[in-house]
Formats: structure tokens, C-alpha cells, sequence
């Protein structure tokens, strides 16, 4: 089961890799602003795991880094 995230948290968009913190959440939607506040997006709080993901810990290796 999938852990919604909490009011405070950073995800990226995965589409474009943009940050976006979770601003305010409810029972049926969650909303996001980017970090630079130009940007936010309202979307279903189960749409979010389709949207966004947790950014990588400081220091991770991604498979990015690799190619």
C-alpha cells in the first residue's frame, strides 16, 4: 500500500523533473507549488503516485548518473 505524502514534502514531476512541495492535502486531492511558487498543480491524491515521485536523498546514485 501506498503511503500518501505529507503537507511539507518535496516530490519531482516526472515529466519535466521540476520540485513541487506539497502544500495542502485532503481526503480526495492534493495540492502542489513549485519550489520557486510560480507553478501549482491540483490533482486527485491517487494521481499523484501517476504524476510524481519521491526526488533522490542528497548524495544517491540514480540511474541517470550511470549513462
Amino acid at each position: 500500500m501506498r503511503v500518501l505524502f505529507e503537507e511539507g514534502e518535496t516530490l519531482k514531476y516526472r515529466s519535466t523533473g521540476h520540485i513541487f512541495e506539497v502544500k495542502k492535502r485532503t481526503d480526495q486531492v492534493v495540492i502542489l507549488q513549485s519550489l520557486d511558487g510560480s507553478t501549482q498543480v491540483l490533482t486527485g491524491e491517487k494521481s499523484v503516485f501517476d504524476f510524481f515521485e519521491e526526488p533522490p536523498k542528497a548524495g544517491s546514485r540514480t540511474p541517470e548518473m550511470d549513462k
